[in-house]
């Protein structure tokens, strides 16, 4: 399919800047004011040659970044379908270069923008990282994004408090992951996908989910002062797990595992499932672990929490040291729902049996749903994330 520009100027002359050589990173002026935690940057698509971009108001671009609002152009109609690209010297969105390595599209009305066919708050932000590749990112208040956030990862007919949970959580999230990529010289805060947290746009806000966010504004959890990766799932089968047993991460108090007997109720709080051992030995080969014919499989080390800790794969080759959540994701997380589970079969297939969706970590999504019948989001916060304190977002986390 072809997709034909529109894109129509006002009377106000177009200024085409300069090309300056495309700097990796280019800061948010905003991040260095007081309000910097107003806004955050999501990553739509990072590092690809093109994207389809529509406006459905009248727009503006701007220089990016520039705190002093300075316009490269004035738009009086809409764009749309247009195909962004790079080029040797810029920027071209349809038909139109612009001579920068970065600018922002800035919509006049709220919910204007569409990236790719999903609705977004806020403004895209296009930069060039050379002359095949762009990264294309959303600045979008906080609050909105929370209220999307909420509604992509839970359900938003659940009860309030726990969206209310689910809305500081994931802005804990997102704060600590903006610390930690302003730090890495990164052009975005949070990805799009659930690689961080899934973000559907305008799609998954719902006046509930909004509700959550505004109830919750500004507020995070905090461990000994400071933003944490704050982890959660959908059910954790009964006991949640320590952040070491399935990460790379280090010990954590706030991230240790606890007895989770409200998640009874989640439709993958038993589960079971056959995998042939042929299909192992492929999927292992396709995620970079070379593996022989498969000959069996066994639980070699468990967490507190009784998910996987360590797992052998035995094959004609010798035997395959693997975590937990190295095994589910080689594997397939749509078939082996958790790493809570058991191994059995001898023959050309494996059974298993296992409790809970996800990697078990921090907040128990399902849990929080029932907690949330009598308890508010802050003991349920409290309960998933030990010794933490909520508290109100601070320049200071940044830092």
């Amino acid at each position: 399919m072809s997709h034909r520009a529109t894109f129509l100027l006002t009377g106000l002359a177009l200024v085409l800047l300069a090309g300056c050589g495309s700097p990796e990173y280019y800061p948010d002026p905003n991040l260095t004011r007081r309000t910097q935690f107003s806004h955050v940057r999501v990553g739509l698509a990072i590092d690809v040659p093109e994207a389809i971009v529509s406006i459905d108001s009248p727009f503006r671009i701007f220089t990016y970044p520039d705190p002093g609002e300075r316009p490269i152009a004035g738009i009086k109609r809409s764009l749309k379908n247009s195909v962004i690209r790079p080029t040797a010297n810029g920027i071209q969105i349809g038909n139109h270069e612009f001579g920068t390595d970065a600018l922002r599209i800035k919509p006049n009305k709220p919910a204007m923008l569409v990236f790719h066919g999903a609705r977004y708050e806020g403004d895209l932000v296009v930069i060039r990282k050379n002359a095949s590749q762009l990264d294309f990112i959303n600045r979008v208040t906080l609050d909105d994004y929370i209220a999307s956030v909420v509604g992509a990862e839970m359900p938003a007919s659940w009860p309030l408090e726990a969206l209310k949970a689910q809305a500081v959580a994931s802005r804990s999230y997102a704060m600590y992951m903006r610390k930690q990529r302003m730090q890495a010289g990164l052009n975005y805060d949070v990805l799009a996908t659930v690689s961080d947290q899934a973000y559907g746009g305008t799609a998954s806000a719902t006046a509930n989910t909004r509700r959550a966010a505004a109830d919750t504004h500004d507020r995070v959890i905090k461990h000994r002062r400071r933003l944490f990766k704050t982890y959660f799932h959908s059910t954790c089968g009964g006991h949640t797990e320590n952040v070491e047993d399935i990460f790379r991460d280090p010990p954590l108090a706030a991230l240790g595992g606890t007895v989770c007997g409200f998640c009874t109720d989640s439709p993958r709080y038993t589960w079971s499932t056959e995998v042939r051992k042929i299909d192992i030995q492929q999927r292992l080969t396709q995620a970079g672990f070379g593996v022989g014919p498969i000959t069996g499989v066994r639980v070699d080390q468990r967490g507190i929490g009784e998910h996987v800790k360590r797992l052998a794969v035995a094959h004609t080759g010798g035997t395959l040291y693997l975590s937990g959540d190295q095994f589910r994701k080689a594997v397939g997380t749509r078939e082996l729902f958790s790493t809570r589970f058991s191994v059995s079969g001898n023959g050309a297939v494996l059974t298993f049996n296992g409790n809970g969706f996800g990697h078990g970590v921090g907040m128990c999504q399902y849990g929080a749903k029932k907690m949330a019948e009598k308890r508010t989001h802050v003991l349920i916060l409290k309960y998933y994330y030990s010794g933490v304190t909520l508290e109100k977002l601070h320049s200071r986390d940044f830092r």
